[in-house]
């Protein structure tokens, strides 16, 4: 997320300390490499497993869960892993990216404060598509968790995830955007930081 003052200088004041600046080096690496698997787990899934699955009704005739209405038992596995390993790990590296987004948003709070108060959304529109395809698509991918955990409710976990799904693939190319944009920042960081060691 780039700052909105245009001055390098005040920028680093703005940043603070060295250790600020490794905080968020590390930060944003780490949400590089959680978003990356998080992306890699989450196309495994859309394209190996849910698309080409079409809605099934479970054996005894009752209303299917929704592995069963997707028919994923019987999926052949993807690089060796079957849907229950993917979904699984997928969950797991959903949780870190979450966490260092959240920890990432509130080190750059300052900033939306200054869109938000300083109405300047046109220039960074971008990065404001970003956040709220981002909370979107945490949504719409979280709740269904908790459908499972409450209610064993297929139709309403199926409509979620065809929705997550659609979503997601939007927030990629926002992300590949954003992250390209900031690539200069990650390269001159790494410098001052190895420098100092």
């Amino acid at each position: 997320m780039e700052p909105i003052q245009k001055n390098n200088n005040s920028r680093l004041r703005k940043t603070g300390s060295p250790n600020n600046l490794f905080r968020r080096f590390w930060i944003n690496n780490g949400l590089l490499v959680s978003g990356a698997l998080t992306v890699i787990s989450g196309l495994v899934l859309q394209f190996g497993f849910h698309i080409g699955h079409g809605r099934q009704m479970h054996e005894s005739g009752r209303e299917a869960n929704y592995e069963q209405m997707r028919g994923f038992a019987n999926s052949p596995d993807v690089w060796g892993f079957g849907y229950s390993d993917w979904s699984v790990f997928h969950k797991y590296t959903i949780v870190l990216f979450a966490l260092l987004m959240i920890i990432h948003i509130y080190l750059h709070m300052n900033w939306y404060k200054a869109i938000f108060f300083g109405k300047v959304w046109r220039k960074n529109r971008q990065v404001i598509i970003l956040s709220v395809l981002f909370i979107l698509t945490a949504f719409s991918g979280l709740i269904p968790w908790f459908v499972d955990l409450l209610a064993e409710n297929g139709d309403a976990h199926f409509g979620l995830i065809e929705i997550h799904d659609k979503l997601a693939l939007i927030l990629v190319v926002f992300l590949v955007l954003h992250v390209a944009k900031r690539q200069k920042w990650f390269g001159s960081t790494f410098s001052k930081l190895a420098g100092k060691s």
